[in-house]
């Protein structure tokens, strides 16, 4: 969902919406009246095709955090009318009031005016009192915070912008779930307008157009690099704002339904199978057909909005959804240069590689985009800032008068140390021809020696690393194939010898970790087993096991966050490990750990590992539901995880509802409690009620003293109602004779 992370304002500072007072009849001849107050969606020029426009629910996918432009029109993001709004006459611009404005969010958030309202949620213009720093505030709507899959996805999107440090990118501040139950995303707030804004203007000219599109190929090299692909990039999610030097500043937003390179394979399901995401005027060939999306896909979208900033128009328009994306997977659009004869020939086979409908025929990656645009600017400062490969320099140094020279010499000695060999080796084979017959002979011979050696080329004999293996000596084979490798790093035999011993290494060590584990005393001997598990991980990062040992490791050594991460990874990779005692000792000991924030941590953790799990497999977790000692929030978030996942036997329902309106933090749950006993109480739990009844407050996760006036209506209605019921009648215990 692509909020309005920037105040939208004009290239010379000033809001839009005076320039609209200003301009408004050059405005009306475009067709563009309300600049500022309209989504970009709603925008259109006589090049841009109505296709764009059109609502429709067909190909895109409304669930999740999409930009608000998405064909459809749920996700539309509504902004301020003469009837919701205030006009800040000193300004002379509308300030709406949201829900959450003039408060204090969580202890540290002002909240001021809500600067964009979507599908999923609201942002408000926010600062952080402490710091006196202005951000923007993204709201969750309470009604989807029960919704996993809806959750993950706001999730990712704080996942994906906090994985990336590209200055091109908005920052994500601080991410987390309010004391109310209410999930929240603090982001960086900037001003600035949509390039979709520029585009109504015409065409631009290509070195401004080409320095724009260097900015967004920056921000995609950076989230390419970390395993991140936007998949839905177009002008209205790339804002434009102006430094004090006028310079214009790229930053690209919403990444709500990026795709994590490990997340969406590995890690909880947000997407479903067969669904499109994308923008249909900007959708790449292989998301028009439902593919995997690779960061190809990326660069499609980046060709074809260089193209409509070059042109004026977009390559591909159409009167329905489908021919548009018929032509995106089919037809070749037309040339650039054909339009803008001014542009850089160069430019133009760019242009036309990043739309190819393969993506192995568009630009390897988007550096490589960026260096062609960087040469046709003739940008000094980046060219000689360019990571060159190793080859290429090599290349490069010989070209030159004194590699040249350098090459020269490099010959001569070669030919003079060859002369010398063989001169050498000719006197050798003549006086010592019997000696080095007796050494081949013991080398033969010798087969359990494990450094034998060939003595004419210097390489290891290929049967000592199988030998080795056969003997159950892995720790020589995997000290003489390391060595191997170190001799010949470009040997593929070599490198195939070293996994195949490295697997059979570790494969060996994991059949005794557990026990190995259980057998250490002391700090440094779980130090030492840290390390050697380390040094696995780093030959087999996917591995579930290895990542299940060490979590367990740091567990003993107290390190708590990081067992938990590669508890939580070890689970993903291989799930059957979550039905191990040891897995369900490990989750019970964090639920029951006095630090908040650890207790959160696995609650997620459980979430994320055990969504697809049989309920049989949840029962352990009734022992954290049914305990009165366990923090009532974290007792609600598995009761809540466990229900949705068939499992109700076993859980005291009436014991649990008491504590969550006695001690529950947020309000909505103490409401759920009270309509709980309006339809299951009894008079037994009258008095109860009535006592609860007389409580003025209760106090928040964060501390905070709130009036408990939000459920007295339905504590009320829950005590009417629980007092016409009877109390079940206890069976009479047969007499003994």
């Amino acid at each position: 969902m692509c909020f309005g992370f920037f105040h939208k304002r004009g290239n010379n500072g000033k809001d839009l919406t005076q320039e609209n007072d200003n301009k408004s009849q050059e405005n009306a001849n475009r067709g563009d009246e309300n600049s500022t107050m309209n989504t970009p969606s709603e925008k259109h020029s006589d090049n841009n095709s109505d296709l764009h426009l059109q609502p429709t629910q067909v190909v895109v996918d409304t669930e999740g955090s999409g930009p608000v432009n998405k064909i459809s029109d749920v996700d539309h993001e509504r902004y301020p009318t003469a009837q919701t709004s205030k006009v800040d006459s000193g300004e002379n611009r509308f300030v709406r009031e949201g829900p959450l404005s003039g408060t204090l969010f969580e202890g540290k958030y002002k909240v001021g005016e809500l600067i964009g309202e979507g599908g999923m949620g609201q942002v408000y213009k926010a600062t952080h009192v402490m710091m006196k720093k202005t951000v923007a505030l993204k709201i969750l709507q309470s009604v989807l915070s029960a919704q996993p899959d809806i959750v993950e996805r706001f999730r990712r999107e704080a996942e994906s912008a906090d994985r990336l440090s590209s200055a091109h990118i908005i920052n994500v501040r601080d991410f987390g779930r309010s004391s109310d139950g209410l999930f929240y995303l603090v982001m960086e707030y900037v001003e600035g307008i949509p390039l979709s804004n520029f585009l109504f203007e015409g065409p631009m000219d290509w070195r401004r157009a080409s320095r724009i599109m260097m900015q967004i190929l920056s921000a995609l090299e950076d989230a390419h690099r970390n395993g991140i692909i936007h998949r839905d990039l177009k002008p209205d999610n790339i804002m434009i704002s102006t430094s004090e030097g006028g310079e214009e500043i790229v930053k690209i937003l919403d990444f709500g339904i990026a795709k994590l390179a490990e997340g969406e394979e590995k890690g909880m399901q947000v997407t479903r199978a067969g669904m499109i995401f994308g923008t249909p005027s900007y959708i790449s060939p292989e998301q028009a057909k439902g593919q995997n999306v690779t960061p190809a896909s990326d660069l499609y979208s980046a060709g074809i909005i260089f193209y409509q900033m070059l042109v004026g128009e977009l390559p591909f328009t159409a009167e329905s959804t489908i021919d548009l994306i018929n032509k995106h997977i089919k037809e070749i659009p037309p040339p650039v240069r054909k339009f803008r004869p001014d542009v850089p020939p160069e430019i133009e086979f760019l242009i036309s590689r990043s739309l190819s409908k393969k993506s192995k025929d568009r630009p390897k990656n988007a550096f490589e985009m960026k260096a062609v645009l960087g040469n046709a600017l003739n940008l000094t400062k980046f060219i000689e800032t360019v990571p060159i490969s190793l080859s290429g320099r090599f290349q490069d140094f010989f070209v030159t008068a004194f590699g040249k020279f350098i090459l020269f010499l490099f010959t001569l000695v070669l030919l003079s140390g060859v002369f010398y060999f063989m001169f050498i080796r000719q006197t050798s084979n003549q006086t010592s021809g019997d000696v080095v017959k007796h050494s081949e002979n013991v080398s033969k011979k010798n087969v359990g020696d494990v450094k034998s050696v060939n003595k004419s080329s210097g390489k290891n004999e290929p049967d000592v690393i199988e030998l080795l293996i056969k003997k159950g000596k892995l720790a020589e084979a995997l000290s003489i194939a390391e060595e191997d490798l170190k001799k010949n790093p470009s040997n593929k035999t070599a490198v195939q010898n070293l996994g195949k011993v490295r697997k059979l290494f570790v494969e060996k060590g994991k059949k005794s970790a557990l026990v190995e584990l259980a057998a250490i005393t002391d700090n440094a001997g779980i130090d030492g087993y840290i390390v050697k598990l380390r040094l696995w991980l780093s030959w087999f990062p996917t591995d579930g096991e290895l990542n299940y040992f060490i979590a367990l490791a740091y567990s003993r050594q107290k390190n708590h966050s990081t067992s938990i991460k590669h508890f939580n990874k070890a689970l993903l990779l291989k799930p059957d490990l979550g039905i191990k005692k040891e897995s369900k000792v490990f989750i019970i000991k964090y639920l029951r750990n006095k630090k908040q924030w650890i207790r959160s941590l696995m609650v997620k953790t459980v979430q994320e590992t055990y969504g697809n799990a049989k309920p049989e497999n949840l029962v352990f977790l009734l022992e954290i539901i049914n305990d009165e000692k366990v923090d009532v929030d974290e007792r609600y978030s598995i009761y809540r995880f466990v229900q949705l996942r068939g499992l109700s036997k076993g859980i005291r329902q009436m014991d649990f509802w008491k504590w969550q309106l006695k001690w529950s933090t947020v309000c909505s749950v103490r409401k759920e409690a009270c309509q709980w006993f309006k339809n299951n109480g009894t008079r037994n739990e009258v008095r109860f009620l009535k006592r609860e009844l007389k409580t003025k407050y209760y106090r928040t996760g964060s501390g905070a003293k709130v009036s408990t006036a939000c459920y007295l209506q339905d504590l009320r209605s829950a005590i009417n109602e629980s007092g016409k019921r009877r109390p079940p009648t206890k069976k009479a215990r047969p007499m003994k004779k």
